[in-house]
C-alpha cells in the first residue's frame, strides 16, 4: 500500500509538470479506485474486529436541524 501511495505521489508530480488533461483524468480514476478498495478493506477489518469482540459500534445521537428537527443515530466504531 505504501508503495502505491509513493508511486501515485510521483505520478502526480509528473502530471502537474505535464498538464495533460487526459492523463490527469486517468490518474484521478485510478486514485478513486484505490480509495474504494481501501474503504472496502476498512469495512472488512471493522466487521472482523466486531465479530471477534475486539471492537464495537457505539450509537451516538445527533440532533439535526432541517425543515423539521429530528435525531439521527450514528454508529461510531470503537476498539475495546
Amino acid at each position: 500500500m505504501l508503495h502505491n501511495i509513493q508511486k501515485n505521489l510521483t505520478a502526480c508530480k509528473k502530471l502537474q509538470a505535464a498538464g495533460d488533461k487526459a492523463a490527469i483524468a486517468e490518474e484521478l480514476k485510478l486514485l478513486n479506485d484505490i480509495a474504494k478498495q481501501t474503504k472496502k478493506r476498512i469495512d472488512q477489518v471493522r466487521a472482523y474486529a466486531v465479530e471477534m469482540d475486539y471492537a464495537y459500534y457505539d450509537p451516538q445521537y445527533v440532533e439535526v436541524a432541517a425543515k423539521e428537527a429530528y435525531t439521527q443515530t450514528r454508529n461510531i466504531f470503537k476498539m475495546k
